[in-house]
């Protein structure tokens, strides 16, 4: 993947050329790309050097909480403070999922663009909390307790999250696809979706 993020002056015989400076990137671990093949590190923490507080309050990660809890996306009630939510171990879910939190370097935008998103590993990180399917597109737990006719599987769902990227040599706010939860989905054989 060639992105042109900067341009570079060139003087020769008193003439002046506007010369684009390309990245060639590559995502070594698709689809989150935390690890990327030539980012541009130096260049990338001078452009965000420059104008830090303008951009502070983009940079930290999602809390993940450590006390089990399960929200019922149906009937949802009452807003519950999740780090005071309490669940029994007996709670089960119908797809196996893991949450982490994952600092992509790399990403597709809404308007699919595919950009750099900064994220050096020190000082400029965000950390996205992500929900991700174990298997998806696979039969649910307990699909054999569901009625004649009906299957239930496991779908990886997304959200739009507002990311800093760069581009042109600049910093911007950009909407870049990120995994949100993995859902039951529930169909007929003859694929007609109760969701």
């Amino acid at each position: 993947m060639l992105i042109r993020n900067q341009f570079a002056w060139s003087c020769c015989c008193l003439l002046l050329f506007l010369v684009p400076e390309i990245f060639a990137v590559q995502c070594l671990d698709p689809p989150h790309c935390e690890n990327v093949r030539g980012y541009p590190l130096q260049t990338i923490q001078t452009t965000v050097n420059r104008e830090f507080d303008k951009y502070a309050a983009f940079f930290g990660e999602d809390p993940i909480y450590t006390t089990p809890m399960v929200i019922n996306r149906f009937n949802p009630g009452p807003f519950v403070d999740p780090k005071n939510a309490v669940v029994s171990s007996d709670d089960s879910h119908l797809c196996n999922f893991s949450i982490l939190t994952k600092f992509p370097k790399f990403g597709t935008t809404n308007t699919n663009e595919e950009l750099l998103i900064i994220n050096d590993g020190q000082n400029y990180r965000q950390g996205v909390r992500v929900e991700l399917c174990q298997n998806d597109n696979s039969k649910c737990l307990y699909s054999d307790s569901f009625p004649n006719g009906y299957e239930c599987t496991c779908e990886q769902q997304y959200h739009y999250r507002y990311l800093l990227s760069y581009d042109n040599n600049k910093v911007v706010k950009k909407a870049f696809r990120m995994p949100s939860y993995c859902k039951p989905s529930i169909k007929t054989k003859d694929a007609t979706r109760y969701n």
